[in-house]
């Protein structure tokens, strides 16, 4: 801006020779000028990763609004750039100078053009790693060795700046945000979550104030991660950055392999006995951390907000949460009477009026075998906040008895799944028994509402191991292009 107007000028300087105060400027037009630095003020604009065209359609100039920014002279810098031009593919790159890379890049509109690497990686970084990957030349081996912490960084600015939905729902990133969309919507549904998982805190004492940090301890990040559900249940989870904890040799927790549950099945019908499914809720908030370590949380968080505060209980997130309740659960067992068997650490058994009672356990799912199993539970009740389901389903698989025999199937979970999807995409699914039924006509098929995939795999895992019931609809040569259809 010049000492006698107030009217902004825009270019590129593409050389400067400076000489005390002076200077001699060349633009990018070819343009030099002599200038008195003294009389001079530059404004340099935000860089961004947005490429922005001017909407003239006889200017082919790009405004590139990078580091290495590229502006058309003389225009004022209210100019509405209406228009943004996407790069869509890289065709070619070339080495300019040894520390200058320029990419042939095509955009939407057809037109190609070179630009410096540099710009390309923040325009869109996601198609410049695809290239870079097959790419020649010192730079693509550079980028190649630094390609995990280049995604990092990509990956960290998408999920920073994008908005997400669920169910028709805005997922919110912090507690603040979440207040804001109750402001915004005239409710509290976020604000209740909060309160109700803060209350939880609170309940089961997992911290403990303190005004100083004790040595040795180390500083966890806590934050509240936000879910709804498909009947538009909001929940929040208060959960831990655990990566920043050392490496704990015992942290590792098993589970019941899936073939013993059978075997348990077995057992408990062969000698008559009952059986009752039961999960223990807010599971690791029943188990001391053994961990040394201490957080701060903001005011946005309750009750606990602007407190400093040592972990007393196992949150979700620890390295070692997982293995602290395992241990909790083993000890109230153990005080029953009950053992774990040789074959598999999770199955317990104990003898109780010359029988044998089993219980089978995946984290926080306990399977009771006994003749009056109600009476465990009562006992568990004391120690455990306890949730007791239906008796046909365990770990998302049915259990049935056809003729005195038990057997296992993932019926209710297709079914569940598949009312989800008709309910989330408000269509009817068609029913099959077999993934090969002799009255299948994908042909005549008109569902769409998926996307143009030739398969689809619908994954099970019933007792915890998988049940993948895998069709491919290889009608696309024999039926209309691009329809296909989904079966369950």
């Amino acid at each position: 801006m010049g000492p006698d107007d107030d009217k902004f000028y825009e270019g590129v300087i593409t050389r400067m020779t400076k000489d005390g105060s002076n200077c001699t400027v060349t633009y990018d037009d070819g343009e030099i000028e002599y200038l008195d630095l003294r009389n001079e003020t530059f404004i340099i604009p935000k860089p961004t990763t947005t490429i922005n065209v001017d909407p003239n359609p006889d200017t082919t100039h790009r405004d590139v609004s990078t580091s290495s920014t590229t502006m058309d002279t003389n225009t004022d810098l209210d100019t509405d750039y209406s228009h943004r031009w996407t790069i869509v593919k890289i065709l070619d790159d070339k080495q300019v100078s040894p520390h200058k890379t320029e990419l042939h890049v095509q955009w939407d509109s057809g037109e190609l053009s070179w630009l410096p690497l540099s710009i390309v990686k923040r325009a869109n970084p996601h198609l410049f790693n695809d290239y870079a990957l097959t790419a020649h030349g010192l730079w693509a081996n550079y980028y190649r060795s630094q390609r995990r912490q280049f995604l990092s960084s990509t990956k960290h600015i998408f999920h920073s700046s994008t908005v997400i939905y669920k169910y028709g729902y805005r997922l919110p990133r912090s507690p603040k945000e979440a207040l804001e969309i109750d402001r915004s919507k005239g409710d509290s549904l976020w604000a209740d979550a909060i309160s109700k998982e803060m209350s939880k805190m609170e309940k089961f004492a997992v911290f403990k104030t303190t005004s100083t940090v004790p040595d040795g301890y180390t500083k966890l990040r806590c934050m509240l991660v936000f879910d709804i559900k498909l009947d538009g249940t909001h929940k929040a989870r208060l959960v831990a950055d655990g990566s920043n904890t050392p490496q704990h040799t015992d942290s590792y927790s098993s589970v019941i392999a899936p073939e013993h549950v059978r075997l348990a099945l077995i057992m408990a019908t062969l000698n008559g006995l009952d059986h009752e499914l039961i999960d223990l809720e807010n599971a690791y908030l029943h188990a001391l951390t053994k961990e040394q370590a201490y957080t701060y949380l903001p005011v946005e968080y309750g009750t606990l907000g602007g407190k400093l505060l040592i972990f007393h209980k196992a949150l979700y997130g620890m390295r070692t949460s997982g293995a602290c309740f395992h241990e909790a659960l083993s000890s109230v067992l153990a005080s029953l009477n009950f053992r774990p068997s040789k074959a598999d650490p999770d199955l317990w058994l104990r003898i109780h009026d010359g029988h044998y009672e089993y219980i089978a356990r995946y984290v926080d799912d306990l399977m009771i075998f006994a003749h009056q199993p109600k009476e465990i539970v009562k006992l568990l009740q004391v120690m455990f906040s306890i949730h007791v389901g239906s008796n046909n389903i365990f770990l998302g698989g049915d259990i049935t008895f056809h003729g005195g025999c038990p057997f296992t199937s993932a019926k209710t979970y297709i079914s569940t799944t598949c009312k989800k999807i008709e309910t989330l995409c408000d269509t009817n699914l068609t029913h099959f028994d077999s993934p090969m039924a002799t009255d299948d006509h994908p042909e005549s098929d008109d569902t769409t509402f998926l996307d143009s995939r030739p398969h689809s795999i619908y994954h099970s895992w019933s007792f915890r191991h998988l049940i993948c019931s895998v069709y491919v609809v290889t009608f696309q040569s024999t039926s209309t292009p691009g329809t296909f259809g989904s079966y369950a």
